[in-house]
C-alpha cells in the first residue's frame, strides 16, 4: 500500500467517525487543546509510516 492510500483510508475512517459522531450529538467544537493533540497524533502516524516505509536517511532527517 502506498502512501496515498495509506492517507486516503485514514481520511475516510476519520470522516466516518466525524459522521457517525454528528449523528449522536451534534457537531463538537475542538478546542485548541484537541487540535494540538490531534496533530501531534498525525505528525507520529506520519514519522511512523516513513520509517515503516524506510524513508528517512540515514542520519535520522526525513527523506523527503
Amino acid at each position: 500500500m502506498n502512501r496515498s492510500v495509506f492517507l486516503m483510508e485514514r481520511d475516510r475512517a476519520l470522516t466516518m467517525k466525524a459522521i457517525r459522531n454528528r449523528a449522536v450529538g451534534g457537531p463538537q467544537k475542538c478546542s485548541q487543546q484537541d487540535r494540538a493533540r490531534n496533530d501531534a497524533l498525525r505528525e507520529i502516524e506520519s514519522r511512523r509510516w516513513d520509517r515503516e516505509m524506510d524513508m528517512e536517511d540515514r542520519l535520522g532527517g526525513p527523506f523527503c
